[in-house]
């Protein structure tokens, strides 16, 4: 090791101290905002006194915000600039792919949220928001340790402290991969779900790959605010999935221009699951600008919201993936069925979708919500196989299955569901 080396990484352990150090006191300046608007709430001074000492305490209570955002802020610098360091980069961020800049800030952000987690649930006082903060943090730390991984986006407070983060794994650098897949997950996700749904895209990934797409790049995008269950009113409308699908279709076109991908699809798929896939639907098909992928994937669907058919999505190749037993995928409107909520089922023969084979060697004789739902990226399934040769562009390779049919003497029938599997 040379003496800039050393030099070199002394730099860096410091500027990680002073990043520590920074977080932790940014945690105790937001405390004492709290404790500050709290003592107002509490003031026992009556008339114009009262004003008057709340209008000093409210001062106060902004003031130190203000400064704890400002350390968080700084905090986060001495963070990227240790990481840069060490890794003997030039500091200036200017000069750092968009993919490289994000992904240090965004690291840098949870750096912080973790020191600040630990000070402050060592001095007892975590508040609920601050427990999913930093909840959210341990998430986001746990899907990139050991991987090759990215942060595109981090935002544990958003949505109630659900939040809202971006994970990139495999040949994620712009200069990687020829092919890309994103997929946008459906109810009851949260930023703490994102190791294992981070784990469901690197299955994708290596499905793609033993397809013969070599270099691939997988995103798991959770950047809106999904149902937070089969029980939530949410999930009865496309309410959320319109306002996920304007901002998916932004920040993919985003994520696309930083891969020098902008106007171009070059090996792009876009996959839906669950409620994600009705977003997909509506990113593809709403009033935005659509779409610019080569396909698009929907796989346990609600619906496909303002699609009645494929074409309506404005992209070649839709692909559908349905269990037979997967009671969410039949919630969408079949043939003579027509149920008010999240649009067609894009599995229908109506629909005019490319349907594959998703079905389970244990799949049960009933429909359910477990496994029948969340299985589609279960390694070595005909799912998971199916979705990664349309990621790998190996078309011809997708097995496909019958549509879903509504007979004007009976109710909707599944070809798939006596089908003999393995």
């Amino acid at each position: 090791m040379t003496g800039a080396d050393d030099r070199a990484g002394a730099g860096a352990a410091l500027l990680e101290r002073a990043a520590a150090v920074l977080a932790a006191a940014a945690a105790r300046w937001q405390e004492f905002a709290d404790a500050v608007a709290l003592v107002g709430r509490l003031g026992s001074f009556v008339g114009l006194a009262a004003e008057a000492y709340a209008a000093q305490v409210a001062a106060a209570g902004d003031g130190a915000r203000q400064r704890a955002a400002w350390l968080r802020r700084v905090a986060q610098e001495c963070w990227v600039a240790a990481d840069l360091a060490r890794a003997g980069r030039p500091v200036d961020l200017g000069v750092v792919d968009e993919v490289a800049r994000r992904d240090l800030l965004a690291r840098a952000a949870v750096d912080a949220d973790l020191v600040a987690g630990r000070t402050r649930s060592a001095d007892g006082l975590l508040d609920g928001a601050e427990v999913s903060t930093w909840r959210n943090a341990r998430a986001v730390a746990a899907a990139v340790e050991g991987r090759e991984a990215v942060v595109w986006a981090y935002d544990p407070t958003a949505h109630g402290g659900d939040g809202e983060v971006v994970v990139g794994v495999g040949d994620v650098r712009p200069d990687g991969s020829a092919r890309h897949v994103v997929l946008v997950p459906g109810v009851g996700t949260e930023v703490a779900d994102a190791p294992r749904q981070v784990a469901r895209v690197e299955t994708v990934v290596a499905a793609a790959r033993e397809q013969g797409a070599g270099a691939t790049s997988g995103w798991f995008w959770l950047g809106y605010d999904t149902p937070d269950g089969p029980g939530d009113p949410a999930m009865l409308t496309t309410a959320r999935a319109q306002a996920g699908g304007e901002a998916f279709a932004a920040d993919l076109a985003r994520l696309q221009a930083a891969h020098g991908n902008a106007g171009g699809t070059s090996g792009w798929t876009a996959v839906g699951h669950s409620y994600g896939a009705t977003t997909v639907a509506e990113a593809a098909a709403g009033s935005g600008p659509g779409l610019d992928v080569d396909a698009v994937v929907l796989v346990g669907a609600p619906g496909a919201g303002p699609a009645q058919e494929a074409a309506d999505l404005g992209v070649s190749r839709v692909f559908v993936g349905r269990d037979s037993r997967d009671v969410v995928a039949t919630v969408g409107a079949e043939g003579w069925v027509a149920p008010p909520g999240l649009g067609r089922d894009p599995a229908s023969e109506e629909f005019g979708a490319v349907r594959f084979r998703a079905e389970r060697l244990d799949r049960e004789p009933w429909r359910g919500w477990g496994e029948a739902h969340t299985g589609y990226f279960t390694r070595g399934t005909e799912s998971v196989d199916n979705i990664g040769a349309v990621v790998a562009g190996a078309y011809a390779r997708v097995e496909v299955a019958e549509s879903a049919f509504d007979p004007w003497w009976g109710r909707p029938r599944d070809p798939e569901w006596m089908r003999s599997v393995g």
